[in-house]
């Protein structure tokens, strides 16, 4: 196999990981962050609380918290994004050098 091919296959697994990312962001698969559905429960509940008792400083860590998951969702997006020019561009290079190959052997 040559190296070409082995860097589009990388390509190709790294494209479909962060497929698999974005997917899980899309559903908003946070418990890597956050923890367990009833710890963002908590979470949610003490921070609502808290707001309606007027501690500004439970709505700020709500305001970083959705700050941060669309930062996640950006980078997630661009990645893919540059990822999958990449891979059709390496899969139009793989393209010409088998008609080339097909051509010239």
């Amino acid at each position: 196999m040559s190296s070409a091919n082995r860097a589009l296959e990388d390509l190709e697994r790294l494209y479909r990981l962060t497929e698999q990312a974005m997917e899980r962001l899309k559903a908003g698969d946070l418990e890597t962050m956050i923890g367990t559905e009833s710890e963002r429960r908590e979470l949610m509940a003490t921070i609502a609380w808290e707001s309606l008792k007027g501690d500004r400083s439970a709505l700020k860590k709500l305001q970083e918290l959705v700050a941060l998951d669309t930062e996640l969702r950006q980078a997630a997006t661009a990645v893919r994004d540059t990822l999958g020019q990449r891979l059709a561009k390496l899969r139009r290079g793989n393209s010409a050098v088998g008609v080339y190959n097909r051509i010239d052997g």
